[in-house]
């Protein structure tokens, strides 16, 4: 009979990913060492967009206007509020 060690319950260590400019699991961007939030804001995005999308449709038009103007916004670097 063998003495047969149990199955760790904790997670296998994993390799760090290739940092040639590579987004991290964070959203920092590795080689450039400029940490942004590019994940958070995917997500924030992802999640309003699936709320948009469970509203009547003449709502979903005026709310998806709303943000293509932000993000037209921020494509140019301008505050979407005007201010």
């Amino acid at each position: 009979m063998t003495d047969a060690q149990p199955a760790s319950t904790e997670p296998a260590p994993t390799e760090p990913a290739a940092t040639d400019g590579a987004m991290s699991t964070e959203g920092t961007v590795l080689s450039e060492g400029t940490a942004t939030d590019a994940e958070g804001e995917f997500d924030a995005m992802t999640a309003r967009v699936a709320g948009i999308e469970a509203r009547p449709l003449e709502e979903r038009a005026a709310a998806y206007g709303g943000v293509a103007e932000e993000l037209r916004a921020a494509l140019e670097g301008a505050d979407p509020e005007g201010s």
